[in-house]
């Protein structure tokens, strides 16, 4: 039942009649109030059927929260003490549903789900489900979200849909009054939009690029041609090369849209909260596969392919946390980068006299290892440390694994911390800063406790033998000093003379 709410007043109550249509208004609220109750009751069904049956429900995914980089010392490592584990059973976007799990389970899982959607009458689009299984070659050619699992196949489907675009596109641009740089805009916007659709989400290698390049290259060679002859003969009779094409048509390469939105999604996704799924799954790994060797050679990891294009940017991405914290400050680092690539992209063509120089500058190596963080200014010794102080103490994250004595229930922020409590932890706490020792049953200072485990030997006063004192009388005067110091005291002793 509906109601409209406007500046006259609020509308008599009404009912559709018919389900919900593409961009209709009430669409997302419908999605955000109705459709996520609904899956959060199919997955407490979906447990507890999977307790029955013994199974675990959705993937482990394992991560370290914060915003930087894992090193590779702990990234996809087992036994990581940092790493905090996530349980991945669904995912929500507009009207796609993803139920993920383990492939005994997720099948139980998925019919669990349907039954729940059917009892407040959600249909399931059939011929729209897909099941995509990694690891095979067939899930390759499966789609979601705009991008095809399988790398080659993804290349290949964004080539074929660009290629009906600009059928269509280049139909109306016949005989069209509009000038040439204004109909190369439209090609970008109607032809090239559809090559390069959320072209951020995945890994690119530069073989995949120049293909793209060239798809758009022919596009661009046959608007910028006279008609009379074909365009790559007429280009190598004026002298051009097609970096030449491109700069008179004013449109930038394929390679340079491609970094420009990578470099902004690596914003936005550290500038996410901790407890954001995005985050942990793009920062993180599966947990399954810490138990298997590394393959060799050219790996796909968007953790790995954000660093490459950081570092071509002469950009450290050590203090990515820093940088990407104010968007606006982001935003200027990226734009710097893109106005250096469109410079050096310009002086590319044969009819720019000047040399192009090389693409990614390197900057002097700073080996001064200062924290720039505000009001801080520590020196550490060196790079390693500079890191763990950045994210120990500016970037802590609020999802940061805590580390629990079961003795005493004190909570440390590193097992290592932990390790050397349990050493002389007894679990007798009086308060927050006193113990009592388990052995004596004196109460001790904190600071003072370990010190005094060392010391504690009750059992040789059960057994008639004297205490071990802390302090000594001077034979000769009779005053009491402690051990260290009644050495000396006996160098100066008067009566001792």
């Amino acid at each position: 039942m509906y109601k409209i709410k406007s500046r006259e007043g609020t509308s008599e109550s009404w009912t559709p009649q018919r389900g919900l249509r593409e961009g209709c208004p009430s669409s997302p609220v419908l999605f955000n109030i109705f459709h996520q109750v609904v899956m959060r009751i199919g997955a407490k069904a979906r447990k507890r059927k999977a307790d029955e049956t013994d199974m675990e429900v959705g993937i482990s995914f394992k991560w370290i929260p914060g915003s930087a980089f894992p090193s590779t010392g702990t990234w996809e490592k087992p036994n990581n003490s940092e790493a905090k584990r996530i349980k991945i059973d669904k995912g929500l976007f507009a009207d796609d549903t993803t139920i993920a799990g383990k492939k005994k389970e997720l099948n139980q899982g998925v019919d669990k789900t349907k039954k729940v959607m059917n009892m407040f009458e959600e249909r399931n689009n059939d011929d729209k489900e897909e099941t995509l299984n990694f690891g095979r070659e067939d899930s390759e050619k499966i789609r979601m979200l705009g991008c095809y699992m399988g790398e080659s196949e993804d290349t290949k489907q964004r080539k074929k849909r660009a290629g009906a675009t600009w059928l269509k596109v280049k139909n109306r641009l016949k005989g069209s009054k509009l000038s040439k740089k204004m109909q190369a805009k439209i090609i970008e916007a109607c032809v090239e939009s559809t090559l390069l659709f959320d072209c951020q989400t995945r890994t690119w290698h530069l073989s995949e690029i120049k293909q793209l390049q060239s798809t758009m290259d022919k596009k661009y060679r046959w608007l910028w041609s006279k008609k009379i002859k074909p365009p790559l003969i007429q280009m190598q009779e004026d002298g051009y090369n097609m970096q030449d094409v491109r700069n008179e048509l004013d449109v930038k390469s394929v390679r340079w849209k491609i970094e420009k939105r990578v470099m902004e999604r690596i914003g936005h996704v550290f500038r996410m909260d901790d407890d954001r799924m995005t985050k942990a799954v793009v920062l993180g790994w599966m947990e399954d596969l810490e138990s298997f060797d590394k393959v060799p050679g050219k790996k796909r990891k968007t953790i790995l392919y954000w660093k490459r294009l950081l570092r071509e940017a002469s950009i450290d991405y050590t203090q990515i946390g820093q940088l990407t914290e104010d968007r606006k400050v982001w935003k200027a680092t990226v734009q710097e980068r893109m106005k250096y690539l469109e410079s050096w992209e310009r002086r590319k063509g044969k009819r720019i006299p000047e040399e192009s120089g090389p693409r990614n500058p390197v900057d002097d190596i700073d080996n001064n290892f200062i924290c720039t963080y505000e009001n801080c200014g520590i020196v550490c010794e060196n790079k390693t440390g500079l890191i763990n102080h950045r994210k120990r103490v500016h970037e802590k994250s609020s999802q940061k694994m805590k580390f629990t004595c079961d003795l005493c229930g004190e909570i440390f922020d590193y097992k290592s911390n932990l390790t050397t409590h349990m050493k002389s932890c007894t679990g007798s706490y009086i308060d927050a800063d006193r113990k009592k020792c388990d052995k004596c049953e004196k109460i001790v200072s904190k600071s003072n406790f370990a010190r005094h485990k060392k010391k504690c030997n009750p059992d040789a006063e059960n057994e008639g033998q004297a205490p071990r004192s802390r302090r000594a009388p001077c034979e000769h005067c009779g005053l009491q000093y402690t051990v260290q110091n009644l050495a000396r005291h006996r160098r100066k002793c008067r009566d001792g003379r």
